[in-house]
């Protein structure tokens, strides 16, 4: 690269940060998208459902909510706790979730 003019190595340098910042924006997105364009509703748990992975039991909630047409929905959320359920049934807790995909939800929950 020692014989390539600087303008070609600038630009290449220039290219290469452009197509990293594309692929992190394209990445994030999904993300970014969901943020601006969720729905807030008001849920609790209902249940947990528990998981034993190499000796480990793991805990992960049922969530119910109703959307803003009503429709019931319930979910499992991604969050899990070890060993026990980390709020009791009945919890209630802040849904987002998109209107056009509403089992496509997150979970914020109460301090604990």
């Amino acid at each position: 690269m020692e014989s390539w003019p600087d303008w070609l190595k600038h630009t290449i340098a220039v290219l290469l940060g452009a197509i990293a910042l594309g692929l992190m924006i394209w990445r994030l997105s999904p993300l970014l998208f969901f943020k601006f364009q969720a729905i807030h509703a008001e849920g609790r748990i209902t249940n947990w459902m528990s998981v034993k992975v190499k000796g480990i039991n793991y805990f992960y909630p049922l969530v119910e909510f109703r959307t803003e047409e009503g429709t019931v929905i319930s979910y499992r959320a991604e969050e899990r706790c070890e060993n026990r359920p980390m709020y009791p049934v009945g919890t209630k807790v802040g849904v987002r979730y998109l209107k056009k995909d509403p089992k496509n939800a997150r979970t914020t929950y109460p301090e604990a």
